[in-house]
């Protein structure tokens, strides 16, 4: 199974369907990789015989496992775990674990911890998304020595697909490696470089990424890995010719016929050089298969060894295991005899002391119950005798409240009578000032409707004359208006017309 960790690392569970084969994967792996500790999502497991899926290792199993994994852990670098109990003191059972390959144990937590993260940064070889035709245009080019061999590094960038590719080409057996990272991933590669921080520092970054480039061995392929420091190898930046002597008029037979020469020896001199790298890389290659041809070997041999000699100690734990579980039984077995006997002479003991207790217990109960009925009878008599001053008390008590009840009521009537007279005297006087106020108000009024009467007496004259001269002036108009129809030329009639429909000539100077 494949998945995904919380930080985004891609991990997978492995299935074994016996101990034999978890066994052989463990010996394998440490020779390897490391164990890490993780974040809670990537776990080892191993499945028990005849499970269906992967599940924790109980403590019987893991026990077997132990001596496997001492060598694993003394190895690795197995810290910060807390879920789970030790195994013989030295294994945490159940870890949360992740295996990182090309993890070197003289590495600082730091070179570790920027390893990991470049790991599940960069896309290899291999991989969906790379396609080896549409890589987009070259932007950069170093030359870097790998193993003792050239290399050219070529960055392309494609905007279209947001990536960036670094590919290296042998100049002398003309492999090919690559890695792959998208825009978001080659971001986050320098998000802590101040300096190169800028999108805009394109090659201060691929010439950072060149320094740290490496073509390393995983299992038997050989990839194109970043490494988290730069490697001793340092990359060369290719030097472009300024000047070149471009010849110039006309040349002879004889200097073209050099000039060709010398270019076909250009060519038998590279093909020779060619032939003799090739030759050189093979004899090398075939060094190194033969040595790792060897080295198999010697690791099978190693290996069996090591099972055999685990398969020897196991059996002989075995047998020293049913041995001490056959010793165990019989002395268990004993043990209880002589606890069974030890029990029946106890509760023979305990039921004779029993019954002496019971015996005392009753005769303490009498006593008990007989000072219980005596101290019951004189609590009675106590009782009555408080009881009869509290009746005595409280009737005292009851007549000295009924003559405060009456002092009281007779103060109260006398507060309510002086409360009535003042209230009357009150009443009286509001409803005197009442009348008089009526009073004025009824005189102010009778002036205020005399002086209205006079007041109309003295205008009603004066606009009764006011309308009979309005009367005459519109029928001296009207007469005006005839004679004005029947002369129309009449310059006179107009003049008059108009001084007499003259709003200021109709003053009231008479009337004044």
């Amino acid at each position: 199974m494949a998945g995904k960790s919380k930080s985004g690392q891609s991990c997978a569970f492995v299935e074994y369907s016996n101990t034999t084969e978890a066994e052989t994967a463990v010996l394998t792996l440490h020779e390897k990789y490391e164990i890490r500790p993780g974040d809670g999502h990537i776990l080892v497991k191993f499945a028990q015989s005849g499970s269906s899926r992967p599940g924790p290792l109980e403590a019987e199993s893991f026990d077997l496992f132990a001596q496997l994994w001492f060598p694993f852990a003394e190895q690795a670098c197995v810290t910060e775990v807390e879920h789970f109990r030790d195994v013989a003191a030295r294994v945490p059972r159940g870890s949360a674990l992740g295996f990182v390959p090309n993890v070197r144990m003289d590495m600082s937590p730091a070179q570790r911890e920027t390893l990991t993260g470049n790991m599940g940064a960069g896309r290899t070889e291999g991989e969906d998304g790379y396609d080896e035709k549409d890589k987009g245009p070259l932007v950069y080019q170093e030359s870097k020595l790998f193993n003792s061999e050239t290399f050219l590094i070529n960055v392309y960038d494609h905007t279209k697909r947001r990536a960036v590719t670094f590919e290296t080409y042998g100049l002398e057996t003309q492999d090919q490696f690559h890695i792959q990272y998208s825009y978001q991933d080659f971001d986050g590669l320098f998000r802590f470089n101040a300096e190169l921080m800028n999108p805009n520092r394109k090659e201060g970054r691929f010439h950072w990424i060149a320094e740290r480039l490496a073509i390393l061995t995983v299992g038997k392929d050989r990839q194109l890995k970043l490494q988290p420091e730069p490697t001793p190898e340092v990359p060369e930046l290719p030097i472009y010719e300024t000047v070149r002597k471009i010849p110039t008029g006309r040349m002879d037979l004889k200097e073209r016929q050099r000039l060709r020469e010398q270019m076909d020896m250009l060519d038998i001199k590279r093909n020779e050089n060619i032939a003799k790298r090739k030759q050189e890389s093979r004899q090398k290659f075939l060094q190194h298969v033969f040595w790792l041809k060897e080295e198999d070997k010697r690791l099978k041999r190693e290996h069996h060894e090591k099972l055999e000699a685990e398969r020897t100690r196991r059996v002989q734990m075995k047998e020293e295991l049913e041995r001490r579980q056959k010793e165990a039984s019989r002395l268990e077995k004993e043990r209880q005899r002589q606890r069974r006997i030890a029990v029946e002479a106890k509760e023979e003991r305990i039921e004779e002391r029993d019954a002496e207790d019971y015996r005392q217990l009753r005769a303490r109960w009498k006593m008990r119950d007989a000072e219980r009925a005596k101290a019951i009878a004189e609590a009675i008599g106590r009782k009555e005798l408080d009881l009869a001053e509290l009746r005595k008390k409280q009737a005292e008590e009851k007549k000295h409240e009924e003559e405060i009840m009456h002092k009281r009521q007779v103060a109260w009537d006398a507060r309510e009578e002086r409360i009535r007279r003042k209230s009357q005297a009150w009443l009286k006087a509001v409803l005197e000032v009442k009348a008089e106020r009526m009073r004025m108000a009824k005189m102010m009024q009778e002036r205020n409707q005399e002086y209205l009467n006079l007041l109309h007496s003295l205008r009603q004259p004066i606009f009764e004359a006011q309308l009979k001269r309005m009367e005459e002036r519109k029928k001296a108009a009207e007469a005006i208006a005839q004679s004005t129809a029947a002369c129309p030329r009449s310059g006179l009639s107009l003049s008059l017309s108009r001084f007499l429909f003259c709003p200021s000539a109709s003053n009231l100077q008479p009337e004044a």
